[in-house]
């Protein structure tokens, strides 16, 4: 969703103003204000939950490698070698990870992407009161409403859409 937005704005932008700044259309940009926020935890949360524990257990400097029996220890122990990356290569990225999700810096980053368009009732807000002025509400409206006319308590109503009420196991 991230890159079509993106692509979206990009393609839909024009030139504005004394300074010729490029702007994209508001309805590419509110879709992206509202979803951008909300990705950047998920994503946060996703790297915290798949490294797991590999944040925790990183070597504290990179002296640490300079000892060859240190450096075994850490390249067996914490760090072993996987999908073709040796060990340094493995505490980097940990680092990187730790640096952007972990330390002081990622949680006031984590606080900008959540704040950086305004509060997530305003910017939701925004969206609704565009999509208003623009009559995308009402388009959005109308495709609910077919959608849901398309069945009702008894089934399915649209001809294209099987009926399986005779295989059911909740029959």
């Amino acid at each position: 969703m991230i890159w079509g937005l993106s692509d979206a704005m990009a393609k839909t932008a024009s030139i504005r103003g004394r300074a010729a700044a490029s702007c994209p259309a508001w309805s590419r940009r509110r879709p992206y204000q509202v979803l951008a926020p909300e990705a950047y935890v998920q994503i946060k949360n996703l790297i915290e939950k798949t490294v797991a524990s590999g944040l925790i257990y990183l070597n504290s400097h990179a002296r640490d490698f300079a000892d060859a029996g240190d450096a075994r220890s850490i390249s067996i122990s914490t760090c072993a070698a996987r999908a073709g990356s040796d060990a340094v290569g493995r505490v980097k990225l940990m680092k990187l990870l730790w640096d952007a999700v972990g330390t002081e810096f990622g949680g006031r980053h984590e606080l900008y992407e959540i704040n950086y368009s305004g509060s997530h009732e305003e910017i939701r807000r925004y969206a609704l009161f565009g999509a208003l002025a623009s009559g995308q509400y009402d388009r959005w409206k109308q495709f609910a409403e077919s959608c849901m006319a398309e069945y009702d308590l008894d089934g399915w109503k649209a001809k294209d859409l099987v009926d399986t009420s005779r295989i059911s196991a909740l029959r």
